[in-house]
């Protein structure tokens, strides 16, 4: 309750920490600048309702299908455990419920704020300083802006500039991807997100959903190297196909049954790899490269 309330506050009053969240609203309300009691409860009640759909998005919040990727990449954020883009993301909802954003506009926006975070937050654990500043102050700008289509889509606009000076490079990305280990948990849980944003990418539409895949281990685990479970030694796969590839099988051997897959990614693998006989770990860090340009391109800021 105190979380929403401050991610409330700093969407359409001050940007405060929690510590002087109370000071804050007092000297509002000496001011004059809260409606009555009356007004500013149902105020916060229907914020209550939209920053529920934020924290816990359901299935009834998005029925029609092109919604469902809002849902989506608002459960990827809560993933990454990033709490401060909830003040933007509540004017946001509030300005679709007052229909002064369209749709296209709306999903792009949160399109690219789940991007961000899972290479600035998640992939490259960057500190967030000034970032929940720029958040609030851009949500009460959204509030201000009314109905004003313009100064809405120019407050968008102003903020995808931001992150992309804080986006972490690409070799900052290459280095970050290197520690990815497929063993730890959450780490195959991250491992299979930067795959999917990677095929979806590479395919360029959204007519196919990826929504289930395994990921292969190209040198097989038994091997035991240190760099086995690493991003440049796996490969997104059909489970169907994954579980017909015999242990131990030769790479040469193994190419071959990749070539049943219709996934954009593994078309992109056999063809960087056509004349390569062995996996060695210098062909996986050659591959690991590679998907950190995918991953780079597939997760701008549009």
């Amino acid at each position: 309750m105190e979380t929403f309330f401050r991610h409330y506050w700093n969407s359409k009053y001050s940007f405060v920490s929690g510590s002087h969240l109370y000071k804050s609203f007092k000297k509002f309300h000496k001011d004059g600048k809260i409606p009555d009691a009356k007004l500013f409860l149902l105020e916060v009640k229907q914020s209550s309702e939209i920053y529920r759909k934020i924290g816990k998005p359901s299935e009834k919040d998005w029925t029609i299908q092109k919604q469902r990727s809002i849902k989506k990449s608002i459960e990827l954020l809560n993933q990454y455990q990033v709490t401060i883009v909830r003040p933007f993301l509540l004017s946001l909802l509030e300005c679709r419920n007052q229909k002064n954003l369209n749709e296209t506009r709306l999903i792009n926006t949160i399109t690219n704020l789940e991007n961000f975070h899972l290479i600035f937050s998640r992939l490259c654990q960057e500190r967030a300083s000034g970032l929940a500043n720029k958040y609030s102050s851009s949500a009460r700008a959204l509030h201000r802006a009314g109905n004003d289509a313009n100064k809405i889509a120019k407050i968008i606009d102003d903020l995808n500039d931001y992150l992309r000076s804080k986006r972490p490079s690409l070799q900052k990305i290459e280095d970050s991807l290197t520690k990815v280990n497929y063993r730890d948990k959450d780490d195959k849980r991250l491992s299979q997100i930067i795959f999917e944003k990677i095929e979806h990418f590479l395919r360029s539409t959204g007519e196919l959903n990826v929504a289930v895949f395994s990921l292969e281990h190209i040198k097989d685990q038994s091997a035991g190297a240190s760099w086995i479970n690493k991003i440049g030694n796996l490969l997104p796969l059909d489970e169907s196909i994954n579980n017909k590839i015999p242990s131990q099988l030769l790479f040469s051997d193994k190419k071959r049954r990749y070539q049943e897959s219709e996934f954009k990614t593994v078309d992109k693998f056999l063809k960087l790899f056509n004349e390569d006989d062995e996996w060695t770990e210098p062909t996986s860090e050659k591959w690991m490269n590679e998907v950190s340009k995918l991953l780079e391109e597939a997760t701008r800021i549009k």
